[in-house]
């Protein structure tokens, strides 16, 4: 049965095994379903290669939320369902678009540089300015208040931070994978809630899994955000900070800070230093598009299984005078591409009696790239009941590199999924490995969260690391191809959609 582990709230018949292992294959099993096993149903990788160009074309400028480029992503999904016999509907997610056409920040006596010292935007409603002054900075280490789970920690210690501007490390102090209170996320949901004024939150590489590239390459463009609900309050200025900025305000070497933070029993704290920031605000209403595909099941057609891939990116951005786009050839037009080659197989598998009991939804959420817009959108506002949703299965990127012998279910642990999907493996010779970077978090990073956390069984299927060809020279595999693309490529503009794809 497809139940949590821990809180089993959900006590449904197991999931369609093909399911899985036809979309762990495309993770990174590395091989595709033959037609001798399955007469008739082929997986079609020349198809799958042609939504990928299509997507990561320049014509579509990166498919930016609530752009011409988005539209033209969704009406090609949506014609591809319609045509393979899903019945789709496109759901409008409503947000906001934040611009910052001029910002001023200094901290005591030296302005920063945007884009080279830090990266900001804004929560604040109704305003066109934000100004703050004399901020004296508070540092909270990871900012973080626990409810006894993992264990009790408390960084606030009962200090009042309502109009402040804290300093908060990104990650958190305790054993094991990176919980969700060592995400940003958190962090900013923790300040918010408690009334801050703003959040200064340190990057490293290590602790936020990614380099200060990525945080680069987006800024200055527009900051997308759900509308906000009645009386909540965003926050004045959200910001990260660059390591050697953080170690001026906390006259320390950032190993040292996280060293201070992981013995534990640091209270929030007052520091010398002094922010000053002034922004300029721009707002507009837009929409996203979640595209919604169902194929009806034909036994408990009451119950269904989500797949999902997101189709947004980052669009273009102006730099230096000249439109820079980003194609996001693998985030994620190779996700959607999977996704949609996925339910052509059912559909034909369902043609010929041969699927599917439960009813098939496919999601192409908008908006994952803007912290998981779409998907939380949907999980507020679902088509079907998640009461009667058995699990989701979601796809972001897929292998590119070549064929594995193994597959990875980020989250499978979590619920009983993990022994469906290794079940599913072992019938093709395969096996399930672990989560390659347990102290990313990276289940918290994904359109797979917001189901999560309304109680469905959830996990991101991705690809494994054990390359067939490759076991001699396998290190230096993994960092010419997966770490040279996290490294160079990820989140950064390609004109050659062969280095991406």
């Amino acid at each position: 049965m497809a139940v949590y582990r821990r809180r089993p709230r959900i006590r449904l018949v197991p999931l369609t095994v093909g399911l899985l292992l036809v979309v762990a294959l495309f993770g990174g099993l590395g091989f595709l379903m033959s037609e001798d096993r399955f007469p008739g149903v082929v997986l079609n990788t020349a198809r799958l290669d042609s939504h990928i160009k299509y997507l990561s074309s320049l014509s579509l400028e990166g498919r930016a939320v609530g752009t011409e480029g988005e539209i033209s992503a969704v009406q090609y999904i949506r014609g591809v369902l319609d045509t393979i016999g899903f019945k789709t509907t496109v759901q409008t997610v409503p947000l906001q678009g934040v611009t910052l056409p001029a910002v001023n920040l200094s901290i005591g006596s030296d302005n920063l540089r945007r884009g080279q010292d830090f990266v900001i935007t804004s929560e604040a409603e109704n305003v066109n300015i934000v100004e703050l002054k004399d901020e004296r900075i508070l540092y909270g280490g990871y900012c973080i208040k626990t409810d006894g789970n993992p264990e009790d920690y408390d960084n606030f210690c009962s200090s009042d931070v309502r109009g402040r501007v804290v300093l908060c490390l990104v990650n958190d102090p305790f054993e094991g994978p990176l919980t969700y209170y060592g995400r940003w996320v958190y962090k900013v949901e923790e300040l918010r809630r408690r009334g801050a004024a703003g959040v200064l939150l340190v990057h490293t590489t290590e602790s936020a899994g990614y380099g200060w590239n990525v945080l680069q390459s987006p800024d200055g463009g527009e900051n997308i955000r759900l509308m906000s609900k009645d009386g909540e309050k965003g926050l004045k200025i959200r910001a990260w900070i660059a390591q050697h900025v953080a170690e001026r305000i906390l006259k320390t070497s950032i190993d040292r800070a996280f060293e201070e933070a992981n013995t534990g029993g640091l209270c929030m704290q007052e520091t010398d230093m002094v922010l000053h920031v002034r922004l300029d605000i721009t707002t507009r209403e837009l929409y996203g598009l979640n595209v919604v595909g169902q194929l009806d099941g034909s036994a408990r057609n009451n119950e269904h299984v989500i797949v999902t891939s997101h189709h947004d990116h980052l669009g273009a951005i102006e730099r230096n005078g000249e439109k820079v786009i980003y194609p996001g050839a693998v985030d994620n037009a190779s996700g959607v591409g999977k996704l949609l080659e996925l339910a052509t197989y059912f559909a034909a598998m369902k043609s010929q009696a041969r699927c599917c009991k439960r009813t098939l939804v496919v999601i192409t959420p908008t908006a994952e790239e803007s912290v998981l817009l779409g998907s939380s959108y949907y999980a507020d506002h679902p088509q079907l009941p998640l009461a009667q949703c058995a699990a989701v299965l979601n796809m972001d990127g897929m292998n590119i590199w070549g064929p594995t012998t193994d597959s990875v279910g980020i989250g499978s642990e979590r619920s009983t999924l993990g022994d469906i999907l290794a079940r599913a493996a072992r019938e093709e010779g395969q096996r399930v490995a672990p989560d390659p970077a347990p102290e990313q978090g990276l289940f918290f990073r994904s359109d797979q969260l917001p189901f999560a956390r309304k109680g469905v069984p959830a996990m991101k299927i991705t690809h494994g690391f054990s390359f067939t060809n490759h076991e001699q020279d396998i290190d230096e595999y993994l960092n010419a191809t997966v770490w040279d693309y996290n490294r160079n490529v990820y989140h950064q503009v390609s004109r050659n959609v062969a280095k991406e794809h």
